[in-house]
């Protein structure tokens, strides 16, 4: 996949859970992947952003800014070439978007491949 955009707004699927959110996504992306593959690279960026408890609820049991970090995670796991992002961070409070600032282009930048 050439490209992922972060948006404003975090832009869930409702009736889905943060997990199959980004699952969602990753496995359009990668097709031939196995359900296990897809839930622990999903799982992996969950974590990534601080969600790794909170990967089976749905984004109405979610706080504003943990909308927008399953919406980050999902553009990461993706792995794209060009990341685009509209002010994702302005949902998040403070304590939680200092870190994101700095080092979003970590997250961004290290591609992580699943291990089974």
């Amino acid at each position: 996949m050439e490209r992922a955009v972060v948006f404003q707004s975090h832009g869930l699927l409702p009736w889905l859970t943060a997990l199959q959110n980004v699952a969602f996504a990753v496995q359009a992306r990668w097709p031939e992947w196995s359900r296990a593959e897809v839930r622990t690279h999903s799982i992996r960026y969950l974590e990534m952003v601080g969600l790794g408890s909170a990967y089976d609820r749905k984004p109405h049991q979610l706080s504003g800014g943990m909308k927008q970090r399953v919406g980050i995670a999902r553009a990461f796991a993706l792995q794209s070439k060009l990341l685009l992002m509209d002010e994702p961070f302005g949902a998040l409070d403070a304590l939680t978007r200092v870190p994101f600032r700095m080092s979003w282009s970590v997250f961004a930048l290290k591609p992580v491949k699943p291990s089974l």
